[in-house]
């Protein structure tokens, strides 16, 4: 039995270790012959402070090892009336969990602790502290979609007769996460030195109305577009027209609008050779004739 609640003890305590201890009386008072003593009487507001769930510890000296024990009680309402408490006892410690409903007498009038064969050394409260708020972490604000930059595309499309060659169908998804104010810039490589141009157009609208936003430069071999807020939805949704003759379209690159540099680089690009089906570098295509540019065959048109 004995063994049990020395168990139920270490249970009790264990479940208060993290809690503030306090001695709030110490001394010596003798219990004996079943007799009581009244905390009152010589620690008075001793629990003053209690609150629900605190543990009470009584620790004994034992002086009669073949009879010692200890019980708890307090006297409540105008009458005083006396009050057993759901205490456990275990070799010289009498433990008690305060309950809220009788917090405010134990308060005022502290402990009846009755016994025989022990000498009350100490009373010792222990404070059920809560546990300290962790610091929430801030709410990361979400990251913006990072905007696609460098090289979107590059291979080996011809585009002849002025007809139109539509990003859509050859490098789709390329600007998806295109934003205004970021500049597309289209390198391409002559494929007729006598009738060659190059434009570009976006198709906005219900109508799906035909509408230029940037000229070719055939010096630099470039098209250079800053999207406009207007056309940037057009664009993610419908692609960008490039439009031309006698030219191959060899590379797509999207920068911020602070990196004009990169028309240069995308020009320098542009110099990729062609060569027959022999091997043989050309300088000029044949409509009709099929000829290899960055490892891709191609019809010249």
């Amino acid at each position: 039995m004995k063994h049990l609640l020395s168990l139920a003890v270490a249970l009790v305590l264990a479940a208060a270790t993290h809690a503030a201890e306090q001695t709030v009386w110490s001394g010596e008072q003798a219990i004996s012959n079943w007799q009581s003593i009244a905390t009152r009487d010589f620690a008075a507001d001793a629990f003053a402070a209690a609150q629900p769930g605190d543990v009470v510890r009584f620790e004994a000296t034992i002086a009669n090892a073949d009879d010692n024990n200890m019980s708890l009680a307090t006297q409540v309402g105008d009458e005083w009336t006396w009050t057993d408490l759901a205490a456990t006892y275990a070799d010289g410690t009498l433990t008690y969990v305060i309950d809220e409903a009788h917090l405010a007498t134990i308060k005022e009038r502290g402990f009846n602790v009755n016994g025989t064969g022990v000498v009350l050394t100490s009373m010792v409260l222990v404070g059920q502290t809560e546990e300290p708020e962790q610091p929430t972490e801030p709410e990361q604000p979400e990251e913006p979609e990072q905007p696609t930059t460098g090289t979107a595309w590059e291979g080996c499309q011809a585009v002849a007769g002025w007809s139109a060659a539509n990003t859509n169908d050859f490098a789709p998804g390329i600007f998806a996460n295109l934003q205004a104010g970021q500049t597309i810039i289209v390198a391409v490589e002559i494929t007729n030195a006598d009738d060659n141009g190059l434009n570009l157009a976006v198709q906005v609208g219900d109508d799906w109305a035909w509408t230029g936003v940037a000229d070719g430069n055939m010096e630099t071999l470039t098209a250079t577009y800053e999207v406009s807020a207007d056309m940037l939805p057009y664009i993610v949704e419908r692609g960008l027209n490039i439009n031309g003759t006698g030219i191959n379209v060899l590379s797509i690159t999207i920068t911020s609008s602070d990196a004009m540099a990169a028309p240069k680089a995308a020009a320098a690009e542009a110099n990729a050779p062609i060569f027959n089906l022999r091997g043989q570098a050309v300088s000029q295509t044949e409509k009709g004739k099929v000829y290899v540019c960055r490892g891709r065959k191609f019809v010249a048109q």
